[in-house]
Parts: C-alpha cells; sequence; structure tokens
C-alpha cells in the first residue's frame, strides 16, 4: 500500500466510511489510487483535500473512475475510438507538447490523404486536412482545438469559418489517436481531452484515466466504458485529479 492509499484509508475511517462491495461503483477499488507524498508517512493540507475529494465522488457515485491529468504517448501507441467521422463530425481535443517533425505524423485521422479528416505534423507544420489542407502554429503549450469541416478554432478563437461541405473529402475507416489507419507515423504528446459530436450532440467524451487494473487509457463519460491503446510498449499518465 502506499502513501496516498494509506491516507485514503485513514481519511474514511476518520469519516467513519466502511468498504463494502455496495460502495465501490463499477469495479473501482479507490485502494488502487497512487500519488507521490513528499514525507514518508505525512501529507499536505492539499494532499488531504486530494484524498478526501477521491473517496468522497467515488463513495457518492459522482465520479466512478480514477482521471488522471493526462496521457502521453510515446510514439508506439495509438487509440482507435471505434467510431467514423462523416461530414457532421466535430473533433475538440486538448493536447500540449508537441513538437512538428519533418516526416509525416498523425495526431487524431480517419485515412492519410488530402481529402480526408485529419490532424498530422508535416514539414515542420501543423496540417489539418478536410479536402485541402490548413496550416496551425506550434502546439507546445496545453492548447484547444477543434476541428468542424473548415471551421478551425484555437482556444476559442476562430481561425477559418467555413463550413460547407466538402464532397470530394471522403470517410472510410474508424478515427484514430495519436495514428490514423493509413499513412504517416504515430506520434506521441500529452492528451488531456478529447471530444467527438456528430450533429452538435456529443458521442464520445474522452477522459485520461487508469482503470480498476491501473491501466493507463481513456474513459468515455458517454458510454461508461474504457477504451485502451493498442500498439506496443504502455501511455504515460499524468497525476490524478
Amino acid at each position: 500500500m502506499n502513501n496516498l492509499e494509506y491516507n485514503l484509508t485513514k481519511i474514511l475511517e476518520e469519516k467513519n466510511i466502511k468498504i463494502l462491495p455496495e460502495n465501490i461503483k463499477s469495479g473501482v477499488t479507490i485502494f488502487d489510487v497512487e500519488g507521490t507524498l513528499t514525507t514518508e508517512g505525512m501529507m499536505t493540507q492539499e494532499d488531504y483535500d486530494k484524498c478526501e475529494s477521491i473517496a468522497d465522488e467515488i463513495l457518492s457515485g459522482t465520479k466512478n473512475f480514477i482521471e488522471l491529468e493526462y496521457i502521453q504517448g510515446t510514439g508506439t501507441q495509438y487509440i482507435d475510438t471505434g467510431y467514423t467521422p462523416n461530414h457532421n463530425t466535430k473533433v475538440e481535443i486538448t493536447l500540449s507538447d508537441v513538437t512538428a517533425s519533418t516526416g509525416n505524423s498523425t495526431i487524431f485521422g480517419e485515412t492519410w490523404g488530402n481529402n480526408r479528416f485529419l490532424l498530422t505534423t508535416y514539414d515542420n507544420q501543423f496540417r489539418y486536412f478536410y479536402g485541402t489542407e490548413f496550416g496551425i502554429s506550434d502546439i507546445t503549450t496545453k492548447t484547444t482545438l477543434s476541428f468542424y469541416r473548415r471551421v478551425i478554432t484555437k482556444d476559442g478563437t476562430i481561425l477559418n469559418n467555413d463550413d460547407a461541405i466538402n464532397n470530394s473529402v471522403s470517410f472510410t475507416n474508424q478515427l484514430r489517436i495519436f495514428d490514423s489507419t493509413s499513412g504517416g507515423n504515430i506520434v506521441g504528446f500529452k492528451l488531456y481531452r478529447f471530444k467527438i459530436y456528430e450533429n452538435n450532440t456529443i458521442i464520445k467524451d474522452y477522459i485520461p484515466a487508469k482503470d480498476d487494473n491501473n491501466i493507463i487509457c481513456l474513459y468515455d463519460s458517454v458510454s461508461g466504458t474504457y477504451t485502451y491503446a493498442s500498439g506496443y510498449g504502455t501511455l504515460v499518465g499524468g497525476g490524478i485529479i
């Protein structure tokens, strides 16, 4: 049992909460939580508040998974969303620590090509494709981007505002994160949130998480299910929220 697990246990004891099967939502075990404390057996008020908040949320049912600040690919993993986009699809992604490469690398995409739906790094630029390409400046700091046809926003600022359907764009495969189904290389970056909308209805809302087996993955708050990485190696996870 690590320090944060111990502290969660002590807080639950102080709050006179018994850990019974009916207290644990969707198989989540609160003692799977990991954390780093500065001194063995000691905790700051901030650490205590974090433990207390996690315990309250899980036991009340308002949160039935362990949320992480981000997940980070190492360049060998990708996540298949299981969703095939169309002309009414909008993607909103929050990410950081991406460096544009001289080669072709996919941030998210369906299939490589101009007449496709994807965001790439190529020739030292970030390029979004929906029929024709659109260049985007560096994404090294935490940034939220949204893409709907040729309507593009960056941190709420509209970069391009063209919502016309381009019938030359085709959709064949399922959308992937960190990769596309063909062409380009897998790219690693910090992913904080990934949302998919269709006709303004949210279809997927991916949140960085750990499942009850401590596997780093994405939790879809719409379906209440986990989505795992493919490829080889493991994703890196940020701190617990």
